[in-house]
């Protein structure tokens, strides 16, 4: 297949790099995917068949041998076969499509360049993959999501795309997804009120937004949910043995 016009020259000698990498770094890509996909889910995005099979490995809970033994050769094999169809490197490969079937939007995951590439290059791959994906999905007047996950910070394309209208970039550090902060052992249930439940909750409690506790927009969990300013999260926590655990109920926060 001809390689994309906006996408990385497609390189065989990058595949091969991929399967002489040690697979510790191979197990690393997989957590990441897999922790995307499992986001997405979370946040209500059709999972596509062909991925469904990351939602079924308990990373957390397997060690890297059995890993290895088990799911590597899928993992890399299925990847690289996608790469070499699509004519991209297989970070590229790793990229894919979601879909909220309740709002119709999409969701584009993108993955960009690695670390041992030069930051300037995942700024351009960076602009080139905005293009095509904005190209291939973006209709007019209707919101398009765009995910980016890049080894290095992409700090000028930030900025770039905070003025775009309609098209919603967020972006990830691979780090960012190397654990799932949901599945974390700590994790008390945080929810965002929908206005019914906002208008009931400020009622009842006699007090208005500005006035609660606030929970950053960098919050780990609510970057996950992808929440924006100015929602109310209902965090629910119950007693755990923790060195100062806090008192059961439910706790409101503002996110700023």
């Amino acid at each position: 297949m001809r390689s994309r016009d906006c996408e990385p020259v497609f390189n065989t000698s990058d595949i091969t790099r991929f399967d002489k990498t040690e697979s510790k770094n191979a197990y690393i890509w997989f957590v990441v995917k897999k922790h995307q996909v499992e986001m997405f889910q979370d946040r209500g995005l059709t999972i596509p068949e062909e991925e469904q099979f990351l939602l079924e490995h308990d990373s957390e809970r397997e060690s890297l041998k059995d890993w290895e033994a088990r799911t590597i050769p899928y993992f890399v094999e299925k990847y690289r076969r996608k790469a070499v169809e699509l004519g991209v490197n297989f970070n590229s490969a790793l990229s894919q499509v979601y879909l909220d079937e309740t709002t119709n939007i999409k969701t584009v995951a993108i993955y960009l360049c690695r670390r041992t590439e030069s930051s300037n290059i995942t700024t351009a791959e960076f602009t080139s993959k905005f293009n095509y994906y904005r190209s291939e999905h973006y209709e007019d007047g209707k919101q398009l999501n765009m995910v980016f996950i890049s080894e290095v910070d992409v700090k000028d394309s930030k900025e770039n795309s905070s003025c775009l209208h309609y098209i919603k970039c967020q972006f990830f550090l691979t780090r960012d997804l190397l654990i799932n902060p949901t599945r974390f052992v700590y994790y008390f249930p945080h929810t965002l009120l929908n206005e019914e439940e906002r208008k009931r909750e400020l009622t009842d409690n006699n007090i208005r937004p500005d006035q609660l506790p606030i929970i950053l927009k960098s919050d780990p969990i609510v970057k996950y949910f992808d929440w924006q300013v100015g929602g109310i999260v209902k965090i629910q926590r119950t007693q755990r043995y923790l060195e100062v655990p806090a008192p059961e109920g439910i706790y409101l926060r503002l996110i700023k």
